[in-house]
């Protein structure tokens, strides 16, 4: 497994790694460096697995630790969630799978009761 944000890395990645964990800010971002694995890995894409982290699911700013991490509350970002809304969370999730091969989701702690149903939605599919 490799974590990281940078071309170099990434492409690095695409060629020698099983799993891939992407740290990037926006949507935006997760789509660019997916094409970049992708067309760094040629036919081994299949064969890697996608991940993202979630540390933070609910309205609101969320707690102020996010801040830590760059995660403001006026900025999007990919690991904070911001809605109530289970069906949303779930329908985010699934684009990002079906979308950008995301099949790996990292839950922190902290969304644990906000992650319980999602996963309950997406259990089987």
């Amino acid at each position: 497994m490799v974590a990281g944000s940078g071309d170099r890395l990434l492409a690095l990645a695409a060629r020698q790694a099983d799993i891939i964990h992407l740290a990037v800010a926006t949507e935006g971002a997760l789509k660019e460096k997916v094409a970049l694995i992708r067309h760094s890995a040629g036919e081994r894409f299949e064969r890697i697995k996608l991940a993202v982290s979630i540390f933070y699911i609910g309205g609101g700013d969320g707690p102020e630790w996010l801040v830590r991490y760059g995660i403001r509350p006026d900025v999007e970002h990919i690991s904070a969630i911001r809605t109530d809304d289970t069906g949303e969370v779930v329908d985010r999730l699934r684009r990002w799978r079906e979308e950008l091969g995301i099949s790996y989701f990292v839950a922190g702690p902290s969304t644990l009761e906000a992650i319980a149903p999602v996963i309950d939605r997406l259990a089987g599919t």
